[in-house]
């Protein structure tokens, strides 16, 4: 029987690298990188690599494979992580995924739907169709013919839903249509206990009605956004190879039974979480932030779409640019980091019941401690 696939997922700052670590030592594993950005050579900081003692610790993959200046989408990732793992198992060593975006998890875990590529000319059109109309008008236009993709887009929301048209007139099916790809069945949210002082205690929709995180362009786009580029991103990588036996990116109806795949969200208190974000950002910029992203800035081939909106990243280039001072920039990234957080944790506690463990983490943390918990629960 192969080893199973272990899945230590979480927001930011929640002590995700420190457990997959100590989690590697206890089963002879090893840890593949679940971040969109990290996969990006010299964006180190700004997304809190693991340092190079931790990766003499314990091997550590999918991690400094792309360009900042190129597009990396989750087609890719997957196609590589899939050769990852079959390579650990070679080993006789334990795949491990530590990181917290969740659309890689989600295609890793069940693959997405294949959707049409993105037609840019055709794009081009519709955006200055609806450029033309007030937002309203624009939205009407969707509702029209996706009426399900309508109501989960605000009318102020023109690019997703210049996707949403794009994807009709090219197949004549509505997006929604093709976001599917979960049956309805409890979430871990609805069926766990939790701190009901808590915001994030709220029962959530399962990810077939939620607007997902992202994983092709950035962590923070929608699953409509991840389609726009999939396709089309993959096709420019000759060396990007999906196995005819299985679905475009992801297992697909191929993929392994889900009781060999052990996934743990690593869930703290809010208060708690956002104070470590706190100091987790100041330590960013304190580690030398701003003279990073200068010099990803300075390369004449500049930063891809993906890279620049990097949570950290943004904000200094901003600062940069004059446009927002330096102590602006610490309390943007510190704020927009807490927003995107508690967006991480509602998409996470939304996969079903039967698929995730979440573990609820108190001061003082303790990772061994936390390994030891979940080597306890898999048994």
């Amino acid at each position: 029987m192969e080893s199973p696939i272990y899945y230590i997922v979480g927001p930011t700052a929640s002590g995700k690298t420190q457990i997959g670590i100590a989690l590697a030592k206890r089963l002879r594993g090893e840890i593949l990188s679940l971040d969109s950005i990290a996969v990006y050579r010299g964006m180190d900081i700004g997304t809190a690599k693991p340092t190079a003692s931790q990766q003499a610790e314990v091997p550590h993959h999918l991690i400094d494979i792309a360009d900042p200046f190129t597009l990396f989408d989750v087609a890719r990732y997957v196609t590589m992580a899939e050769a990852k793992i079959a390579e650990i198992r070679s080993r006789g060593h334990t795949p491990i995924f530590v990181g917290g975006t969740p659309m890689y998890l989600k295609a890793l875990l069940y693959g997405i739907f294949d959707g049409p590529p993105a037609n840019l000319a055709l794009r081009a059109e519709i955006q200055r169709e609806l450029e033309s109309l007030t937002p309203q008008a624009a939205h009407q236009q969707l509702a029209m013919v996706d009426p399900v993709t309508a109501t989960r887009l605000h009318p102020n929301d023109l690019r997703r839903i210049v996707r949403a048209i794009e994807v009709y007139r090219l197949t004549g099916r509505p997006i929604s249509s093709f976001q599917t790809q979960w049956n309805r069945r409890p979430t871990a949210q609805e069926t766990l206990p939790l701190d009901p002082a808590s915001t994030l205690a709220t029962p959530r929709p399962s990810p077939s009605t939620t607007e997902p995180m992202a994983g092709t362009l950035s962590a923070e786009e929608s699953i409509g956004e991840l389609l726009a580029t999939q396709s089309t991103s993959t096709a420019n990588l000759p060396h990007t190879k999906i196995p005819q036996n299985k679905s475009l990116i992801g297992f697909g109806e191929n993929r392994e039974n889900m009781q060999n795949k052990k996934v743990f969200l690593i869930a703290w208190d809010r208060e708690i979480l956002y104070e470590r974000i706190n100091q987790r950002v100041l330590q960013m910029f304190n580690a030398g932030l701003v003279e990073e992203t200068r010099r990803l800035l300075a390369d004449p081939r500049g930063l891809g779409r993906t890279a620049a909106q990097a949570l950290g990243y943004r904000e200094v280039i901003d600062y940069l640019s004059g446009q927002i001072s330096h102590a602006q920039a610490i309390e943007l990234t510190q704020t927009h980091t807490r927003q995107f957080a508690k967006r991480q944790l509602t998409f996470l506690r939304s996969f079903p019941a039967s698929d995730l463990q979440i573990l609820e983490m108190h001061e003082p943390f303790d990772a061994a401690v936390t390994a030891e918990r979940i080597l306890s629960i898999s048994r």
